[in-house]
């Protein structure tokens, strides 16, 4: 069975990132094309049950505040919202100081 060998290592190295926060490293160019089709075969089994598990989590907090799971998800999405955008606000804020400064040294120098 032919494989694109690219595309292949394109999927372990995201499967890594969202299992593990970091992509994992491999020698790749080491590996024969049915290494690179069991690793990835592993991710996927790794992946798959991972998504239960968060299933599995989300019914649990939707049954003990009596909602249903859209809305946990929800709740999820919004607060996931929320802090990237306080992130951005603050890092947006944390050049201010140095706006000023170049604003006075125009004035100075200019």
């Amino acid at each position: 069975m032919a494989i694109d060998r690219d595309d292949m290592i394109s999927y372990i190295s995201d499967a890594s990132k969202d299992l593990y926060g970091f992509r994992m490293r491999y020698n790749f160019s080491a590996m024969t094309d049915q290494e690179l089709i069991d690793l990835a075969d592993s991710y996927s089994d790794d992946l798959q049950a991972e998504f239960a598990r968060e299933d599995a989590e989300i019914q649990r907090i939707a049954d003990s505040v009596g909602v249903d799971a859209a809305t946990v998800r929800r709740w999820q999405d919004e607060e996931e919202y929320r802090q990237e955008r306080e992130f951005d606000e603050s890092y947006a804020a944390s050049f201010a100081p140095q706006e000023q400064e170049i604003r006075e040294y125009d004035e100075v120098y200019s």
